[in-house]
């Protein structure tokens, strides 16, 4: 896996949401395959983590909606996640409000 990709989740995963934002961005500005835009969903996706932490609903629904899109219109064969579980774990931060735990990432990385 990629470097960058793995402290990702590692940032993420402990609540560094805008830590985590700054290396998947390093990634994306680093690849130059033409499914990049998947980084630009795992952004998104510590973008609105970011924004539910501080109760702004707004953009955290917008990002979550394009964090879908990017995470899911990509081949998964060379991304960790399965997408399924990103889906899912999408759907439970739509759900979340400020306060609560969030769900963590490492849990939707591939198995095999």
């Amino acid at each position: 896996m990629n470097p960058l990709i793995s402290s990702g989740v590692t940032l993420f995963d402990a609540g560094e949401y805008w830590h985590a934002h700054e290396a998947w961005e390093d990634a994306w500005r680093a690849d130059d395959a033409p499914d990049r835009d998947y980084h630009k969903g795992l952004i998104q996706l510590a973008a609105a983590c970011w924004h539910l932490r501080r109760g702004n609903y707004k953009p955290q629904a917008f990002l979550l909606t394009r964090a879908r899109h990017h995470l899911t219109v990509h081949n998964d064969e060379r991304w960790p996640f399965d997408r399924d579980a990103l889906l899912e774990l999408i759907e439970e931060l739509a759900d979340h409000r400020a306060g609560e735990t969030l769900p963590l990432l490492g849990r939707c990385l591939k198995t095999s």
